[in-house]
């Protein structure tokens, strides 16, 4: 019969718990859990309960340290406790703190009534792997399209712990909010899309005999060239 594991790792008068004690909001980061009596293999039915969440343990080294897949979640200050064939360990309070997320802005910040293949939503804290969870999220009231599925599928892309895709679906109106929800909780950022009028040309100019040759150019007369100025704004 097993005895019940111990999370805590005390060195001298510090005792440690947890060689990382945070992880993004969208999970898929290994959390090393120390202490003792978490068996001689991987074969012992570890688990690792975090908040309310508990996630099998894959990630086992030795008797006392032990790898779990932190789950997506939020906020700050979750309870760990740890489970081996059934024997429950101690209780550490406030243990597990959740990366606060923010989204910072999107690029471009306009688009054509037809949709655009997408837009950058930039932030902080997205993750350093891809989620496990899917990330959703809308355009005014209309669902973001993941790019790598052309379209054919709601949600965003990640990219990286900064960036994420969202295709934007056809539409219409300014001052729109973008809204990513990520485990659960929306993010919103407000008055962030404009849909503009597909552009329209009214005539051509020739500068120069030859056009294509160093010194010519054609100019393009009309409206709403593009989606974003070259400045950015």
């Amino acid at each position: 019969e097993y005895q019940a594991p111990v999370v805590g790792h005390a060195v001298g008068a510090n005792v440690s718990y947890l060689v990382q004690t945070n992880g993004p909001t969208i999970g898929g980061v290994v959390m090393t859990v120390l202490g003792s009596g978490f068996g001689p293999s991987d074969a012992e039915n570890q688990t690792v309960l975090i908040g309310s969440t508990a996630t099998h343990c894959s990630a086992w080294t030795s008797d006392s340290s032990l790898g779990c897949l932190l789950r997506p979640g939020t906020g700050q200050a979750h309870a760990l406790s740890v489970t081996v064939e059934g024997q429950a360990s101690n209780i550490v309070a406030a243990a597990v703190d959740y990366d606060v997320l923010d989204l910072t802005g999107i690029a471009p910040v306009n688009g054509p009534p037809n949709g655009f293949p997408f837009l950058t939503v930039h932030g902080a804290n997205f993750g350093t792997t891809p989620p496990l969870a899917a990330i959703t999220g809308t355009v005014g009231r209309q669902a973001c399209l993941k790019p790598s599925e052309r379209g054919l599928a709601a949600g965003l892309d990640w990219i990286s712990d900064s960036s994420l895709l969202c295709g934007v679906p056809p539409g219409s109106g300014v001052d729109l909010d973008v809204e990513v929800v990520i485990a659960g909780v929306p993010y919103i950022l407000p008055k962030a899309w404009d849909y503009t009028a597909a552009p329209v040309v009214t005539g051509v100019a020739q500068s120069g005999i030859y056009p294509s040759q160093t010194g010519g150019w054609l100019t393009l007369y009309g409206a709403r060239f593009s989606v974003q100025g070259p400045d950015g704004g």
